[in-house]
């Protein structure tokens, strides 16, 4: 214990140093452009360890009656005290000092959450540019200066993103119960969910069921979901056309351009359903949400499908109270003008739905 109470001490007459070296200017007189380059060069302190003590002397030379004591008692430490240096004022310093006595960084850092919150950060992902082997001018590469992802060496890359207590909480639990280290159980959780994503929307199962079946199924063949207004699509069917069009929408445009976006994928009947279409493998295609609403729109119409997407929009919620329902118009043999371009597709326009399209 004296051994550490001299070392308290040592840090104590460091700070005060520091201050006093400070109010000299001695950097300027020995040629460095700031006290910071000075203590990292001349002092040989670590970048991160000069700010830290930097800071903290500040503090020190703020507040000597409040903070010099506990720093004595070692109740604070120079690294917790440095995450308050940005939020303490005249005003807070007495509780904030008070209150940060006896707690770990985590705990200071939640406080310093709490004194003054952050925005979150936007969630995405973007490719960086490879400087590890191939430099570019500064001025040719416009990088934000916060994102989510920042590539660190070949193959590796950095993942950032915001979370809950909540959220925190349940990945703190499922870390100690796999005691795993944060990348692999990363790998393992996004890994997993990709599987069960696979498994639930498109049926991608490691030993599917074998079935033979006799007859094509239609919606009539489950009578629970038609009378919920789904589309049933055998498991082995989601199987086949997730493997035939590998995943991706297979939407193509006037020049033959294919759509192939992976993100928020639907099964699209060609020959709709509501028009007698059947849900077998060659009836049944993958689309982007944005393709198969536009897809719709072509088959029955823009201000029919608007009307639908409206509609559903507006459907109670179980645990809400209900809201008044539209009365969706019978649509036109003909549809209308503006949602029917004769040069964005050949197909021809089907009879009318007996009832509301997917």
């Amino acid at each position: 214990m004296s051994i550490l109470g001299g070392e308290v001490e040592k840090t104590v007459e460091v700070l005060e140093v520091l201050n006093a070296m400070y109010k000299g200017k001695v950097w300027l007189d020995r040629g460095y452009r700031s006290f910071h380059c000075y203590c990292v060069e001349a002092l040989r302190m670590s970048e991160d360890s000069a700010a830290r003590r930097l800071h903290v002397a500040e503090l020190l030379e703020r507040y000597p009656k409040l903070l010099r004591p506990l720093l004595l008692e070692r109740r604070v430490h120079i690294s917790g005290m440095a995450l308050l240096h940005s939020i303490i004022t005249d005003d807070n310093a007495e509780r904030l000092i008070t209150e940060a006595a006896g707690k770990s960084r985590r705990h200071i850092e939640e406080m310093r959450a709490r004194e003054r919150p952050k925005s979150d950060i936007s969630t995405g992902m973007r490719r960086q540019p490879v400087l590890y082997y191939e430099p570019r001018p500064r001025s040719a590469v416009e990088e934000p200066k916060h994102f989510p992802i920042e590539r660190r060496s070949p193959g590796r890359s950095v993942y950032r993103t915001m979370l809950s207590d909540t959220t925190r909480a349940t990945y703190e639990r499922v870390k100690d119960l796999s005691g795993k280290n944060d990348e692999d159980l990363f790998a393992d959780m996004v890994e997993v969910y990709e599987a069960d994503l696979l498994r639930r929307k498109h049926a991608q199962v490691r030993k599917p069921r074998k079935t033979t079946p006799t007859k094509p199924i239609t919606s009539a063949s489950t009578p629970a979901k038609a009378q919920r207004g789904e589309r049933y699509i055998p498991a082995r069917v989601k199987r086949a056309v997730w493997l035939r069009d590998h995943g991706q929408c297979q939407f193509r445009g006037n020049d033959g351009t294919l759509c192939g976006s992976r993100r928020d994928l639907e099964y699209h009947h060609v020959t709709p359903a509501a028009a007698g279409g059947e849900a077998t493998i060659a009836n049944i295609s993958l689309r982007c949400r944005a393709h198969n609403l536009y897809q719709a729109e072509l088959d029955f119409g823009r201000t029919f499908i608007a009307t639908i997407v409206t509609a559903k929009k507006r459907k109670p919620h179980p645990h809400r109270p209900a809201t008044p329902q539209l009365s969706l118009p019978t649509p036109s043999l003909s549809p209308p003008s503006e949602a029917r371009d004769p040069q964005t597709t050949s197909r021809p326009h089907p009879a009318p739905p007996p009832h509301p399209p997917p």
